[in-house]
């Protein structure tokens, strides 16, 4: 399962704080679920950000929602933020991988 959050934030020094608070906090979370993630700058808008999260499954997922750690990211979160983060979940239909030997 893959997540994505698009998030805006007041500016381009509050979205470099809310990325490190997510980088922190879902580095925690590999090996309980979550596979891996990936958040990126725009590269026109240095105040928003992406957030890709890749799971085992949907309720793994669900799981680290429900966790008192995770109402903390969102507090931390709340006052960098413009605005609420638009987020979608999507099903793994296809994956593939880049030759490193060339």
């Amino acid at each position: 399962m893959i997540f994505i959050a698009e998030l805006t934030a007041r500016d381009a020094d509050a979205a470099e704080h809310a990325a490190h608070a997510l980088d922190e906090y879902l580095e925690t979370l590999l090996g309980a679920g979550l596979l891996a993630f990936r958040i990126g700058r725009d590269l026109e808008n240095a105040a928003r950000i992406v957030l890709l999260e890749e799971w085992t499954s949907t309720g793994a997922h669900d799981a680290h929602g429900k966790k008192p750690a995770f109402a903390t990211l969102q507090a931390t979160l709340a006052p960098l933020l413009a605005g609420a983060p638009r987020t979608a979940n999507y099903e793994i239909v296809a994956a593939g991988f880049s030759d490193d030997d060339e």
